[in-house]
């Protein structure tokens, strides 16, 4: 992992990117796991100082709720992903009315996390249903 470094410019964000594409979906506690994750943080971080995004205030959101409402084109379900006391990282899906209708289990990195939305995101709409109850 000689080659990480931290990300000062715009080409070395892009570079890092590069990286973690070809990275994307390395188990974790391998040398690639480990440097994908690493080359998030440092994304992450890069990201925060040079592309900022204020948090919207709680009439922000509710007045795009209800403009959303109002159009009849209330949000659809989104995955969070949020990181608990402990430092694992987990994620659910969310109707647009704020329902929870999926808890994952604990990630050790959100690059996980990320790789198991996306999973769930390609074979859901391939799967089947295979009903073993009575």
């Amino acid at each position: 992992m000689a080659d990480l470094k931290p990300i000062h410019s715009e080409q070395d964000y892009n570079e890092a990117l590069q990286v973690v594409a070809e990275l994307w979906g390395a188990k974790s506690g391998t040398p690639d796991g480990d440097k994908l994750d690493i080359l998030a943080t440092l994304i992450d971080v890069y990201e925060n100082e040079h592309f900022p995004m204020d948090v919207p205030t709680p009439e922000a959101v509710a007045f795009f709720m209800a403009e959303e409402e109002r159009d009849g084109q209330a949000a659809g379900t989104v995955f969070e992903i949020y990181e608990d006391r402990k430092g694992s990282f987990l994620f659910r899906l969310v109707t647009g009315t704020g329902e929870i209708i999926f808890h994952s289990d604990a990630f050790p990195s959100k690059a996980e996390a990320l790789n198991a939305i996306r999973l769930l995101q390609k074979s859901a709409s391939e799967s089947r249903i295979n009903e073993h109850a009575a």
